[in-house]
Parts: structure tokens; sequence; C-alpha cells
């Protein structure tokens, strides 16, 4: 079974049991802490906790895990639910009511959902109140108010569900072209998008607009524009490359798109993500 490409800290707990039901569900909950995203996944790892999650979320965004998909983390209270759900603690920004959220883990949120329903075949989520939905919440297994009242209200008015299907509709676009070369494999639009807020709030939201911005702006700042590759860990990754290219963060993706990604695939060199 995969993992989300958008994991970026991974300390996996024993706090879990072997998941034996399909993944149909995604259960989101609140850390009702104003935490990173490793420190959540790091606070799964004492055996005395008893609980843990598939994922975290961070209040900057990042994305850690605690729990390796195939497996049912021990976080709603109920086997039942967690055996189906994928579980997601989201941290908040406040650590009081309403429990709010920034808008970076919002859209961390709303990218690791579309992700794992891809990865996952679920082809569209609801959230219907029931705990039959394939949206659900810990409060519907037990005397909790998590998620909190912010992630709660997004999830009655179909906020939430209506940005992942958004992403799972969307068509994939292929042929993002620089002098021949095909940067698909590097250039994400929703990703792109999602990680940046200062691109939406200078009107570029269109994927030729994103577009338009990496390949004059983003490879030169060695921004991160899809799950799969990221410039400063590849740079980091591999010395034989840091030594030729030095801060010449478009050859980066240039070398990985000509050759970096097959040799990956071919074992001659080591994943770097």
């Amino acid at each position: 079974m995969s993992q989300s490409s958008l994991v970026t800290y991974r300390n996996l707990t024993n706090n879990f049991t072997h998941r034996t039901e399909k993944i149909t569900k995604i259960t989101i909950h609140h850390m009702a802490a104003v935490w990173t995203a490793k420190q959540c996944v790091d606070s799964f790892i004492p055996a005395a906790r008893k609980a843990s999650a598939n994922y975290c979320i961070g209040y900057d965004g990042s994305i850690g895990q605690s729990v390796l998909e195939e497996h049912r983390a021990w976080t709603s209270s109920n086997s039942w639910n967690d055996q189906r759900a994928i579980t997601i603690e989201v941290s908040n920004s406040i650590k009081r009511e309403p429990y709010p959220i920034t808008d970076k883990a919002y859209n961390a949120l709303i990218a690791l959902c579309v992700d794992i329903c891809k990865r996952n075949g679920i082809a569209s989520i609801y959230y219907d109140g029931t705990k039959y939905a394939s949206l659900t919440e810990h409060r519907m297994f037990a005397a909790t108010s998590c998620p909190g009242t912010t992630i709660h209200n997004k999830l009655t008015a179909g906020n939430i569900a209506k940005d992942i299907n958004a992403g799972l509709a969307k068509p994939v676009v292929k042929g993002y072209i620089v002098d021949g070369l095909d940067y698909s494999c590097v250039f994400d639009p929703p990703f792109y998008a999602g990680l940046y807020e200062d691109l939406a709030k200078a009107g570029l939201t269109t994927d030729s607009q994103l577009w338009q911005h990496f390949v004059l702006c983003g490879m030169k700042e060695a921004r991160w524009a899809h799950p799969d590759f990221n410039p400063v860990q590849y740079r980091k990754a591999f010395r034989d490359l840091d030594a030729v290219f030095d801060d010449d963060w478009q050859a980066y993706y240039k070398h990985y798109v000509m050759c970096g990604k097959k040799e990956i695939e071919n074992g001659q060199r080591q994943p770097f993500m």
C-alpha cells in the first residue's frame, strides 16, 4: 500500500492495529493545540499514550505521518470506523473555541485528502452527519467536541467535501513544455497554489497563470511545485549535482525531468523524498 508523497516528516509509532477493512473513509480530528506536524507525530510515540493518527497537519501546513495507511490508527475511539478510515489530526491556530485553523493547514488538509482518495480508489467523498458517510468526525463515536467548531462547521456546510471533490474532478494536465521537455513531473498547479498563498494574492489562480509564474520565477526561487519533487531535498540528497549546479535551481528541475526521475525509478539513485 502506498503512502502520501506530501509527507514532510515521518516518525512511526507502535500504537496501531493491523487494518482488516478496505479504506473507504477519512476522519478529520483537531489537535486542540497549536503544533507543527512534527510535534503531533512525536507526541504519539509513547506507548503509554495509547493513541495515534495516520497523518498530522501542522498550523504551518506541514504534513507528518504517524501510522502507515495499511494499519489502523487509534484515533476515533471506535474500531469499526478506524478500520475503514484514514485519520488526520489538524492543528488549531488558537487553543480555544471556535478552535480555528490556518489557511495553510486547511489547504494541506484538502491536498492530503485528495491524495488519499486518489490512491485508495475513492472517486468522490461526502458528509451527511452519520457514521456511514465517507467523511466522519470523532464526535460521532465518543463524548467529545472534536474536531472543534471550525472544522465541524466546514464539514456540515459541505465546504470540505466540495473542495476535496473539486480536486478529484480536476483533470490531469499534461504538456508543461520548456525547450521540448515536459515539466509535468515537477509542476502540479493545485499543489503549487495550495502551498504558496502569495500566488492567489497576486491574482495568479488559473493553471496557465501558475505555470507562467513557475517558469519565470518559481524555479529560480526553488519553489516546491509537485508532491513528488522538492528541489531543496533533491539537492541535499545528491552531492554530485550540488557540486555541478550550485545555486542554479533551474538546473535541478531540468536534471530531474531529463534523467533523475528515470534514474530513481531504475534504482540508479536512491529515493530522496
